[in-house]
């Protein structure tokens, strides 16, 4: 075969973006062009002298340079022992094959640049042996300052430099590949290794660059891209456009050590693909800095679904120095199949945490919840403190076995800390056991930090994950898990619209002698409903519970929204089963609702602050304008085995209640008071019950009903009971009282009882809420008047009857009542009381009021103000008829 042939096959292949791999038996062409003194010897190995020198940088150009297995040595004279950067240029058409040793002695511990367009490819049996950098590049030429460069494609002498270090490279009208196939490419500590041309591939190979730089860049035709020698950084600001980079099958690059090395990657799709993995981890006391990967298009990150080796991006800490900081900046992340990114630390350092910027977030984790998860993490396994992550993203989408967190793995009282996790999102979305948590782990002495999520859309939380543990549900946590001595962190979520449904959890708990964290939510539109139960007992929706064999507090719930419905079997509690006391319960919103049951019948939707040991329950307040509470929903404050119950305090305009339960129930312990306060209307139907509940020495609670009217219909109860205890009290204070009646005992009515069935029973007072005691007793005046112009003269003495005919109009007897078919009639002539001529009289009517035949009222009708009044119906009176207390002139 010819080597025109072989240079033709292996530079379409480079062209691809193929891994080669070359036999020993082939050409190997290293051929100086003849432009810049560049003298080549020997055949099997070759050496390479002479070159031009421009101040400290010294340059080769070669018509073709592909050793292939051959070994290949830089040899620096005396006269070059200043030089700290060597730059070899390719002017052929071929690429460039290096599978054997590459050497460079001499000089000023120089760098070394291959600069070739056509492509450039590293077989496994590469071995680097150069006291600087290395640093190779598909570009066309490599630039300097006052518009000088070194070009590939326009062959010349060397640039006559004012300063000799390169300051970018211009690529030509094509970006050829780079690709290393089952090749080590390692320099010497503090050290960099950088490739920037179009495609770069890795397979299989490794990349070391301890304590130093690692740049890879991608890029299209025409780009020019600038570079800092000082520390091998890249500018991308000129690029036209990027290209994929890939690391795959096992490839590890690493530039972990003292300081933690750096890497910069940049590219239109970077893949870390079966196994890849790439690290920057500081393993000693000097502080790391910033590594960074840049894609325009994606981020890949994507293992093999197994928890022993991964892809994965590793930026840990495992001394004293502060960890580098990771920045991903990325139109689209998917980290998938037990992939890993992970920023922990495990000593006395502080993890320098993540910053992610991006389109979408996919965490894509496996179905089967007992296989390997998918992690996102920066946690702290020492003394130093966790790192913060930082997410902005218009998307967040994560399903199956897949988890962000921030958690505390530290022991003992000087462990570090966690680090916060805040999520700045348009949508986030939590699927089949995703979960985003903080916390200390079991057996971890270090606080968890704030877990914050802004979601300018929406957050929706939906659906449970299946593991031989039970079912593990998606959510957001933050949990001090079992023997761990601190705290839980808070917990807030700010969205127009959060969806916590079909075992989707929100939850602050503590397993541990820490505290709980709180939850605080704001939110236009939440909905929480179909709840599951875990392998703890606990159950899913908006929980902060402290769980059994807890002794720290379990924390409380802040929500703010303009409508909360609670549905079928969704729950909102605040609870304890360890010795720490439950939390309290704060909702305010414009519609509250509590509906429904579970599709099982097993459990009711509820809001509830409980404890279920001799722990306190906490409170729950609910601050509303349309507060509904039916179909088997409930709220409560409950403590079951004789903590003390809290109080539920409504404040509402309207309270309905349609088969639905307020309740306040305790054993043994203090009572809960039930308040509630509505400004329109508390209306009871269909079984519904206000009812404070206490069993064996406990006394019930007390219950306080304000509103201007109060209804109960269809066996629907007020209740204040108690057994051995005292009853409680109802104090209502209301305009108007309908339906419900004051009994000894439940009945099948509309009941108010306030009983003990052994001890005392308690009270029941209703008062109108217009009589105000406090207003003070009126004055009366000390005189009385003046009767003497009280009583009418109208009427001479001596001169009226009373004449009773019959029955008419007044009983036999005085105690006999007045039938009310007997109105009275005059039975007299009229005659002579009658003026013929009065009609044509001018009469003048009084200012006060005229004359009028009396007459008795025989029918009654209620007005248009709903008042009773009495009337007369068909009263005849006798035309031009003037009833006087004096007879007709005789």
């Amino acid at each position: 075969m010819s080597n025109g042939l072989f240079a033709w096959r292996v530079g379409l292949l480079g062209m691809l973006g193929f891994l080669v791999y070359v036999s020993p038996s082939y050409g190997q062409n290293v051929v100086s062009d003849g432009t810049v003194g560049t003298t080549v010897s020997g055949n099997a190995s070759f050496i390479v002298t002479g070159g031009s020198q421009q101040l400290t940088t010294l340059f080769h150009s070669f018509q073709e340079f592909s050793p292939n297995t051959a070994d290949v040595l830089f040899q620096l004279d005396g006269t070059q022992s200043t030089v700290d950067v060597v730059i070899s240029r390719v002017t052929g058409t071929n690429l460039s094959l290096i599978d054997g040793r590459l050497q460079l002695t001499g000089g000023n511990n120089p760098d070394f640049f291959l600069i070739n367009p056509n492509g450039i490819t590293f077989g496994a049996n590469v071995d680097l042996l150069l006291p600087g950098s290395f640093f190779a590049s598909t570009a066309e030429s490599v630039l300097f300052n006052g518009g000088l460069s070194f070009s590939s494609r326009e062959p010349g002498d060397a640039p006559l430099l004012s300063m000799s270090v390169p300051v970018g490279l211009q690529f030509g009208n094509v970006a050829r590949p780079i690709t290393v196939e089952q090749g080590s490419l390692v320099v010497n500590p503090g050290e960099s290794l950088g490739f920037l041309g179009g495609d770069l591939q890795f397979t299989e190979s490794l990349l070391n660059a301890p304590e130093g730089m690692l740049s890879l860049g991608s890029v299209a035709s025409g780009s020019q891209v600038g570079l800092d020698l000082d520390t091998f950084l890249l500018a991308y600001t000129k690029a036209n456009s990027f290209q994929d980079i890939t690391l795959d099958q096992g490839t590890d690059a690493d530039v972990s050590g003292d300081g933690g090395g750096r890497f910069q990657i940049q590219g239109r799709n970077v893949r870390l693909l079966d196994n890849a993995t790439l690290e920057a981890s500081n393993l000693g006391p000097i502080d790391g800095g910033t590594v960074t990967i840049r894609a325009s298009e994606q981020l890949e990150v994507t293992g093999t679904n197994s928890s022993d080796i991964t892809s994965a991006i590793f930026v840990n800490v495992f001394d004293e120095g502060r960890g580098n900081h990771l920045v991903l900046d990325v139109s689209q992340l998917l980290l998938s199949q037990a992939a890993w990114i992970i920023t922990d630390t495990e000593a006395s350092g502080v993890s320098g945490g993540m910053t992610i910027n991006a389109n979408e977030i996919f965490l894509l984790g496996n179905p089967d919840g007992n296989e390997a998860a998918t992690v996102l993490s920066s946690g702290t396994f020492g003394t130093g403190r966790g790192g913060d992550i930082e997410i902005t993203a218009d998307q967040l989408i994560a399903q199956g076995i897949s988890r962000l967190t921030n958690d505390v793995f530290g022991v003992g009282s000087d462990a570090g800390n966690g680090g916060d996790l805040k999520l700045n999102v348009g949508s986030l979305v939590l699927r089949d056991g995703a979960q985003i948590g903080t916390g200390p782990l079991q057996g971890a002495g270090g606080d968890a930090g704030e877990l914050v999520v802004v979601a300018t859309d929406f957050v929706e939380i939906t659906g449970f994950n299946t593991s031989v543990a039970g079912p593990l549900s998606s959510g957001l946590f933050s949990t001090a898990e079992p023997g761990s001595t601190g705290n839980a962190g808070n917990l807030s979520i700010t969205t127009p619209r959060l969806s916590v449904v079909q075992g989707g959890k929100v939850a602050v708990n503590t397993v541990g002698d820490g505290d709980g964290g709180n939850i605080t939510i704001r939110a236009d539109e939440i909905d929480v409903a179909d709840p599951i139960i875990d392998f703890t007992g606990a159950v899913s929706g908006l929980v902060a519970n402290a769980v059994t064999g807890s002794t720290g507090n379990g924390g409380s719930l802040d929500i703010e929204a303009n409508r909360l419905t609670v549905y079928n079997g969704g729950q909102i509690t605040a609870s304890t089963d360890g010795t720490g006391n439950a939390g309290s319960v704060t909702i305010r919103a414009d519609d509250i609702e509590v509906i429904g049951q579970s599709t099982n019948d097993f459990l009711g939707s509820g809001i509830m602050s409980g404890s279920r040991t001799s722990a306190d329950a906490g409170s729950v307040n609910l601050i509303g304008n349309q507060i509904t509470v039916r179909d088997g929903g409930s709220v409560s404050v409950n403590s079951l085995d004789g903590g003390a119950a809290g109080n539920l305090t409504i404040s509402t305009e309207r309270l309905s209640l349609n088969n639905g339960t307020l309740q306040a129930k305790v054993t043994g312990g203090n009572e809960g008071d039930l308040n509630i306060m509505a400004t329109d209307v508390i209306l009871l139907r269909q079984n519904s019950q206000i009812i404070t509940s206490a069993t064996g020495m406990a006394t019930g609670g007390n219950i306080t009903l304000t509103a201007p009217v109060i209804v109960g219909l269809e066996n629907s109860d007020i209740v204040a009971n108690a057994v051995f205890g005292s009853g409680g009290n109802i104090d209502i204070t209301t305009k108007g009282l309908f339906g419900l009646v004051f009994r000894g005992q439940l009945t099948p009515n509309n009941d108010i009882t306030a009983s003990s069935e052994f001890g005392l029973s308690g009270t029941v007072a209703i008062s109108n809420f217009d009589v105000q005691p406090d207003a003070g007793l009126v004055e009366l005046p000390a005189s009385l008047a003046d009767t003497s112009n009280q009583v009418a003269q109208g009427c001479t003495g001596g001169s009226n009857r009373f004449v009773a005919t019959g029955r008419g109009g007044v009983p036999v007897v005085p105690t006999e009542n007045m039938s009310q078919a007997l109105t009275w009639t005059d039975t007299r002539d009229l005659t002579a009381f009658l003026n013929p001529t009065q009609g044509d009289v001018q009469v003048e009517v009084p200012d006060v009021s005229t004359d009028a035949t009396l007459a008795e009222a025989n029918v009654w009708y209620k007005n248009e103000l709903g008042q009773v009044e009495l009337v007369t119906a068909n009263a005849t009176v006798p035309p031009n008829f003037r009833a006087t207390c004096s007879l007709s002139p005789r």
